[in-house]
């Protein structure tokens, strides 16, 4: 219990970065919320202007880099880049992945489920209180659900899903089952009110692992050939992701009931990529979902949203970038195989096919797993994630 109350030492090279981290998170999940109308506009962009500097100088007074750590920067602005000319304020992801590098992951994981927690029982408590408002989805008949004062059901229950495995993470094989247990049921306790069921199931999947992890702490070391299928976990959710989408014909009964199982992803994402097409750096587009817009009014107008990641990204930012972000991503996965993070490997691909049926955890609030991918890839020290994760006892 003590990992998620007790924050390490932040050193003098890393007061800015944290600094940074903190305004990012405190101000991206308040602004999921409906405290969002008080931040829209003029704030956002003072708050991500601001981080971005901080990160800046924190750079410039820490760098002491090789030409290959300089190409390496290069190519993260330039991702930068061409998000913040997509629109996106996501640009800073880039950014934060890249100035996190040298930094313990572990150190990272505290830092986020601190703030997270903090900010996550706020908007929650502000909205049992009447300070922001409960809102009411009614879906369908018997099926209400409950934003828990954010701008939609699903914002919740994917913010407790990054804490639950950042939570899982940190201790690895020292979880207790207290608080396996407790986890299971704070899971359940939000589920039950927001009824989010894909984010809830993930979460579900996750604390079964640990669980299975836990009871045979070796099963993935004896099972190598089911971990080299992991690695290649975020091309295969891709390419079923566009296969499925591509071949989708609402004639087929097949697909007709795949695609009312997933909320009618299928037709929309093929819709999308008939109207809008593809390209090498992305385009503007206005998806308009189901959520609350940043003022808390209902969108009355629903024009069909694409819940996919691997669409979303390839359309709306574009051939080069959703091609750097697999090939980052994989690289992130295969690493931790090589280097025996069995843990880390199973949450990211678990995050890889989750992002087939949502594109949440593409924001670095509610996914803090980028930057233990950043240590893996771009660090100069030799395994700053943490030491490989399930051993026996007795070993």
């Amino acid at each position: 219990m003590t990992a998620i109350v007790h924050i390490p030492k932040i050193k003098r090279n890393e007061f800015f970065f944290f600094i940074s981290y903190g305004f990012y998170l405190i101000f991206f999940i308040l602004y999921s919320s409906l405290f969002s109308i008080y931040l829209v506009g003029m704030p956002k962009r003072i708050i991500v202007s601001t981080c971005i500097v901080l990160l800046t100088f924190n750079e410039l007074i820490n760098s002491r880099e090789s030409f290959k750590s300089i190409l390496c920067a290069l190519l993260f602005a330039f991702l930068a880049v061409i998000s913040f000319l997509r629109g996106s304020m996501d640009a800073c992801i880039f950014i934060f992945v890249y100035c996190a590098r040298n930094i313990e992951f572990k150190k990272i994981a505290i830092f986020t489920i601190a703030i997270d927690i903090l900010v996550f029982g706020f908007v929650i408590l502000s909205a049992y209180f009447g300070i922001i408002d409960n809102y009411v989805f009614a879906v369908e008949i018997g099926r209400i659900r409950y934003s828990l004062g954010f701008r939609y059901v699903l914002y919740p229950q994917v913010l407790l899903f990054n804490i639950t495995a950042l939570t899982i993470y940190i201790n690895k094989n020292n979880i207790s089952w207290l608080m396996i247990i407790f986890l299971a049921m704070l899971n359940y306790l939000v589920f039950s009110q927001t009824n989010a069921r894909l984010a809830f199931y993930m979460a579900c999947l996750l604390i079964l692992g640990i669980v299975v992890l836990k009871l045979s702490p070796k099963i993935l070391e004896h099972h190598l050939g089911i971990c080299r299928f992991m690695t290649l976990s975020y091309f295969i959710s891709c390419a079923v992701s566009f296969i499925a989408t591509l071949c989708y014909n609402p004639s087929s009964k097949f697909f007709s009931n795949l695609n009312s199982i997933l909320g009618s992803r299928l037709s929309m994402g093929q819709a999308s990529l008939i109207e809008h097409g593809i390209s090498l750096f992305g385009k503007d587009i206005l998806w308009v979902g189901m959520g609350l817009t940043e003022y808390g009014e209902r969108i009355m107008q629903y024009t069909g949203y694409v819940d996919n990641l691997y669409i979303m990204m390839l359309q709306k930012y574009g051939i080069v970038l959703f091609l750097m972000y697999l090939i980052i991503q994989t690289l992130g996965v295969v690493t931790a195989f090589r280097k025996g993070d069995y843990l880390l490997l199973v949450i990211l691909t678990i995050l890889a096919f989750y992002n087939m049926i949502d594109n949440l955890a593409f924001h670095l609030y509610n996914n803090a797993f980028w930057f233990a991918i950043s240590s893996l890839i771009l660090s100069r020290q030799r395994n700053t994630t943490s030491s490989p994760d399930f051993r026996d006892d007795n070993d």
